[in-house]
């Protein structure tokens, strides 16, 4: 299980890298599709497209936790999933709703969600025991399936996304 340090750290290394790539980037590379969309028929993504998919992500992880901390004996909402290709599958059509939501939201207002987003993420870190970090989120399928490794999860996602948007921007 990640240490809380590692978390808090792995957070705002994260929120730091996407501040820095989005607030420079040119509103063309921020539009253009970079990224096949892994439902067929929906449009690949852009840039934005990434940071929507990423506002998304922080607050189904977060919320998922919050459940968990609360008792939730299915948190993840993973109750009927037989196998990780399920999993990915129902993930996959989540992601391309979210993401053709976001298009309409602009880059500082999908900034400022994230923002927001990561800062009720910290303070439910903030307010967790030590012993809480380390509980079980059942269902989890990600990270050690720890309370801390979900929240390691969600910087190591968004870390992966923001090596997709500047490989996509590269090409």
């Amino acid at each position: 299980m990640p240490t809380r340090a590692d978390v808090l750290d792995q957070l705002s290394a994260t929120m730091a890298d996407i501040e820095a790539l989005y607030r420079d980037m040119a509103d063309e590379d921020l539009r253009q599709p970079i990224t096949e969309s892994a439902v067929e028929g929906e449009l690949d993504w852009s840039a934005k497209d990434h940071l929507a998919h990423l506002v998304q992500v922080e607050g189904m992880f977060r919320a998922a936790v919050e459940r968990a901390l609360g008792g939730d004996p299915d948190p993840a909402d993973m109750g009927g999933v037989e196998d990780d290709q399920e999993a990915i599958s129902r993930q996959d059509h989540i992601n391309a709703r979210t993401v053709a939501d976001g298009r309409v939201a602009s880059r500082d207002e999908l900034l400022r969600a994230l923002r927001e987003s990561r800062a009720q993420t910290l303070a439910v870190v903030d307010g967790c025991s030590d012993e809480q970090l380390g509980s079980r989120v059942p269902g989890s399928r990600w990270g050690d399936g720890s309370v801390g490794g979900v929240f390691s999860t969600v910087a190591g996602h968004h870390g992966r996304h923001l090596l997709q948007v500047q490989g996509g921007l590269e090409s």
